[in-house]
């Protein structure tokens, strides 16, 4: 998110509302090669994007974008060395060409020569200069380093030469008050101006994807520099807008960058939209409302006005009709996490797996979320490449909670599961669908003995709770960052504990990391496949989640939005959507 990035999501089962906007129509070529076109000549008007955010940003330092909301805004900003197209292929961005040598240890970028940072007072002049391949060292340095407490380290970990090493002596460093005696990650060369190098400690099957997320969104040394601790908020970037204004809790506001470096196939230059206008809100149905009174551009459905606006058979109802409706998909996982470093959940198998069969998923998503999901057997959404359509997930059994219960020890003589006491559910505001569903799961728990109650805090507050490991089960979800298995059972590797890492949970498993591990070693896609499908048995078995629905979505667009596509990742590209007269 991105998305492309390590994402918790904060609107699981309302995603659309940071809907995933494709390259359709890009051709990449740069200003330079083609000879632009007037954007009204070619019918691409522009206008101005109206959009609703349900969730606080936290931050628009590529280092720590990695939640959903915060990602939504910052990949408006900035560019990475490649992306996602509308294939959920690799295409290139920054990159021009690349080359892979050493059995796949050594990956050779050639840059653009044409692509300037946005003009900002942070320059001389307050003129943007041209982006080279020293950008690139630097900003992915500075995910290495751990003074910069980049939540996107594990993206690096254990895979980059010298990265270590690197991260370990400048901690030390900081911590001694001293200069490192490390300055550079061994692995990362500037070749020349215009090509940079990446040297891996061993083959990473997977490895071109990581170069699509958040995290390697490239920054100038001077911006960071210039704003210092306040650079989170004065993004400076390449991409297609530049941020105008940011008032936390309220709006962001973003401008067209006049020189952007990227044209259609048309030789329209990108972005078409002159501006983008986000109001950030505390409800969806709100947002909604909004949408119906025409102040914003696009709407996903709450469940509270669900059956006014869709039939039984998921079509518009004639008051509606005016709008576009778009049905999507989702690489996404939504799941309650048991902290595994708590008593008595996390070190009680058949506590967690008495929680799994506790749950009726089919009647959460018939009857809270209207039909808008699929229900989770586990980690992996059933679109990624390598799902496994055998794998025996939780089938709703209330008698099978009971005697796990019992056999954990906390049933016998404790009538209604007293003996286990109260067990406090975290979860994130933003509308009421996280709550529907949170209450139905607390009915169904009620029932097989389990008490819960729910704590509602803000999104910024859970993640920040949920990265210290303080709470012991809590809401989270994940939207996948590129298509391959490996984004989802990160996860539970050992050595990705957050914050620094995906691994929410502390899971730590020594089958599965070995497994896990074999995996990124190999090449060959269906061997990958089967080893992380043992995997994925182990995560099943052990628990670590409360498994709950992978998502399917309706958007409702304006009759005069275009070029607006959703795919099954939060990607939320604006830079080809233009809105007719």
């Amino acid at each position: 998110m991105v998305k492309r990035m390590k994402i918790h999501i904060e609107k699981l089962y309302v995603l659309i509302m940071a809907a995933a906007i494709v390259l359709a129509g890009i051709g990449g070529c740069g200003k330079k090669e083609a000879q632009l076109q007037d954007r009204e000549g070619k019918g691409k008007r522009g206008g101005v994007l109206r959009v609703a955010l349900t969730g606080e940003l936290r931050s628009l330092d590529p280092a720590r974008v990695g939640d959903t909301a915060s990602g939504l805004i910052a990949e408006q900003i900035y560019n990475g060395l490649v992306e996602f197209d509308n294939e959920l292929k690799i295409r290139p961005v920054l990159a021009e060409s690349w080359t892979v040598t050493e059995g796949g240890k050594v990956w050779r970028f050639n840059l653009r020569q044409d692509v300037k940072f946005h003009d900002d007072p942070s320059f001389p002049g307050g003129k943007g200069r041209k982006l080279v391949a020293g950008d690139i060292k630097y900003s992915f340095e500075r995910i290495v380093n751990a003074n910069t407490l980049s939540t996107g380290w594990w993206l690096f970990n254990g895979k980059i030469k010298g990265a270590n090493d690197y991260r370990e002596e400048n901690a030390l460093a900081e911590k001694e008050n001293r200069e490192s005696r490390i300055k550079d990650v061994e692995g990362f060369k500037v070749i020349d101006a215009y090509t940079f190098q990446i040297e891996l400690t061993r083959p990473f099957a997977p490895f071109i994807n990581l170069m699509a997320m958040s995290y390697t969104w490239v920054v100038p040394k001077e911006a960071v520099e210039y704003y210092g601790k306040d650079f989170f908020k004065h993004p400076v970037g390449t991409g297609p807008f530049m941020l105008e204004e940011w008032s936390p809790g309220l709006r962001v506001i973003m401008k067209r960058n006049p020189e952007y470096w990227e044209a259609d196939e048309d030789g329209v230059q990108l972005p078409y939209l002159d501006g983008i206008n986000i109001r950030i809100l505390r409800d969806n149905l709100v947002a909604f409302m909004e949408f119906d009174k025409g102040n914003f551009d696009y709407s996903g459905i709450p469940p509270e006005v669900w059956d006014k606006v869709m039939t039984k058979e998921n079509k518009l109802t004639s008051k509606y009709q005016k709008y576009q409706l778009v049905k999507t998909s989702s690489l996404d996982t939504g799941y309650y996490g048991f902290m595994m470093t708590h008593s008595p959940i996390g070190t009680n198998k058949d506590l967690r797996q008495a929680f799994n069969y506790a749950i009726d998923r089919q009647s959460i998503i018939d009857n809270v979320l209207n039909g808008r999901g699929i229900p989770a057997k586990g980690a992996l959404p059933p679109e990624m490449p390598g799902f496994n359509k055998e794998l025996k997930g939780y089938d709703y059994d209330p008698a099978k909670a009971k005697e796990l219960l019992a056999k954990a020890g906390f049933s016998n003589g404790f009538p209604n599961g007293k003996g286990l006491g109260e067990i406090t559910l975290q979860l994130n505001s933003g509308g009421t669908t996280n709550e529907d569903v949170a209450e139905a799961i607390q009915d169904q728990l009620g029932k097989v003995g389990i008490n819960v109650k729910l704590s509602i805090i803000s999104w910024p507050q859970h993640l920040d709770s949920v990265d210290r490991g303080t709470t012991q089960f809590f809401r989270m979800g994940w939207v996948a960052d590129y298509p391959d298995p490996e984004n989802f059972l990160a996860l539970f590797y050992s050595k990705n504990f957050s914050p620094e890492g995906p691994n929410s949970t502390r899971f730590s498993n020594e089958e599965f990391d070995k497994l896990f591990e074999e995996a990124l070693n190999l090449t060959d896609f269906d061997k990958r496949l089967k080893l992380y499908q043992k995997a994925e048995e182990i995560v099943v078995e052990e628990a670590p989640w409360l498994f709950i629905s992978h998502g399917v979505g309706y958007v409702l667009l304006q009759p005069n939005l275009r070029n607006m596509v959703f795919l099954p990742m939060a990607i939320n590209r604006y830079k080809v959507v233009w809105l007719e007269k």
